[in-house]
């Protein structure tokens, strides 16, 4: 079938009240996400460069992203155990990944890294228009995407010890899946964060009886 009917049968019933979606059960605080690992390189300019034109910028910052790595923090800040999988690249910045993961107490050990020296971690490299407040964003998904079945499938133990799977759309779509048949498997709840956008996945309606569980 298509990607639209695998991301449907993972779809959580709206007819439970919202407030018991929240962790209460014994393993309330146990959170498994499986997503993208970004690093953001930022500049900040007076104004966009023109094709071909070389300008000077005015300051340069790294920050951490990826949906699935942001999620992971957000939720060990919460005081949640957090366990993240993912993949990242032979180079500083993954390097510098794990130890904010680890700044935050993330469990990284399923946080794999490629063998491929020439694949880098997932970058973003974003421009900022001061004057305007625009920015333009490239992301390269490089480990990211790289992220195998075999890998997945080792994450089995800690997915079905958690009480839910975050999961996005910055991996390609067939790992997510797999990580949610996993969940589904072993009975835990699986929430998805439907970004960025798909053309191909079911549109949510909040007026139907079933609807998707979005953080």
């Amino acid at each position: 079938g298509t990607a639209a009917t695998h991301f449907q049968s993972f779809i959580i019933s709206s007819t439970t009240p919202y407030q018991t979606l929240t962790m209460n059960e014994n393993k309330r605080d146990r959170i498994c996400v499986i997503g993208a690992c970004n690093v953001d390189l930022i500049t900040y300019v007076d104004r966009f460069p023109k094709p071909g034109e070389t300008i000077r910028g005015k300051s340069m910052k790294t920050g951490f992203g990826g949906k699935g790595a942001n999620q992971a923090v957000q939720a060990a800040k919460l005081g949640s155990k957090v366990s993240m999988i993912g993949k990242l690249g032979k180079d500083s910045y993954g390097v510098d990944t794990i130890k904010n993961f680890e700044k935050y107490g993330v469990d990284t050990k399923h946080v794999f890294t490629v063998e491929d020296p020439e694949i880098s971690s997932g970058l973003a490299p974003i421009t900022v228009d001061t004057s305007s407040g625009q920015n333009s964003i490239v992301i390269i998904g490089g480990a990211n995407e790289r992220l195998s079945q075999e890998e997945i499938e080792s994450c089995r133990s800690t997915i079905a010890s958690s009480s839910w799977l975050v999961a996005q759309l910055e991996l390609p779509q067939k790992s997510s899946l797999q990580a949610m048949r996993i969940a589904k498997e072993e009975k835990t709840k699986v929430i998805l964060n439907p970004t960025p956008a798909v053309s191909d996945l079911p549109q949510g309606n909040t007026n139907s009886k079933r609807s998707s569980v979005l953080l």
